[in-house]
């Protein structure tokens, strides 16, 4: 069978900086960032619910190789698309545990101390939030500014909250909502200031949000064995799935 064509289009911030690619072939899309702190790495976010086919994403993988990448690492997929890159040669890279919360009887304070403030995010803060993000998350899986845009931008609609003692930023938690669905995208919480509830404020906060936003649902993600994270997300009332979301990786010749 012949290969779609593949159209492959630069992406720039807004000073005019390149900051990765817009794949499209057969009505496929995809985007591409630089994965942070590791040359020749990228990832890739399809922007469709279903898997791209196989075909589609093995051009996908010779563009980037003729482009000089090196490795791919996909966005967390769910078990449905899993298998399409899969068939394509990649790997699991990261396991994540999915929960969900009703939003019935949500509980806990948001702000548990006098010394810490919730305020909303803006775009001049992105840069202390990708600090804050490589402290709480390591270089390996840390969202540069650029990330922490996409994942404000990942749904309709957003709310990015930051935790702040004095004047510092040490902690932020992006979410989002599609429809009746909430998704809690990002948290972050600077390792000093963690076991002080400062996640906890900003989860009670977003689910909150979610509530006032008539959701039905709110979702999140965390690594399998981040037990920490998994026991304040328990505490709070979410339930873990019966499956689970995976990063995959593939490294290209």
């Amino acid at each position: 069978m012949k290969s779609p064509a593949t159209n492959m289009e630069s992406l720039a911030d807004g000073s005019g900086q390149a900051v990765g690619w817009m794949l499209r072939a057969d009505d496929c899309v995809a985007r591409v960032r630089p994965w942070p702190g590791e040359p020749g790495t990228v990832q890739l976010i399809t922007l469709e619910q279903s898997a791209p086919p196989a075909r589609v994403i093995h051009r996908w993988m010779e563009e980037l190789g003729r482009a000089g990448v090196r490795l791919i690492r996909t966005g967390a997929l769910g078990p449905t698309i899993q298998p399409a890159y899969l068939e394509c040669g990649f790997s699991v890279r990261q396991e994540l545990s999915l929960l969900s919360h009703g939003l019935v009887g949500v509980r806990g304070s948001v702000v548990p101390s006098e010394s810490l403030m919730l305020r909303r995010g803006r775009r001049t803060d992105l840069a202390s939030l990708a600090v804050v993000d490589r402290s709480a998350f390591g270089p390996l899986w840390a969202m540069d500014v650029h990330g922490v845009a996409d994942a404000c931008q990942a749904t309709p609609h957003h709310r990015l909250r930051l935790a702040l003692e004095g004047s510092s930023v040490i902690g932020f938690a992006v979410s989002g909502r599609a429809g009746r669905s909430a998704y809690l995208q990002r948290l972050a919480v600077a390792p000093e200031s963690q076991g002080n509830g400062v996640g906890r404020a900003l989860t009670v906060d977003a689910l909150r949000w979610a509530r006032r936003q008539r959701c039905t649902s709110m979702m999140v993600n965390t690594h399998v064995e981040n037990e920490t994270a998994l026991a304040l997300y328990r505490s709070l009332g979410f339930q873990e799935l019966a499956y689970r979301l995976a990063v995959l990786e593939r490294p290209l010749p």
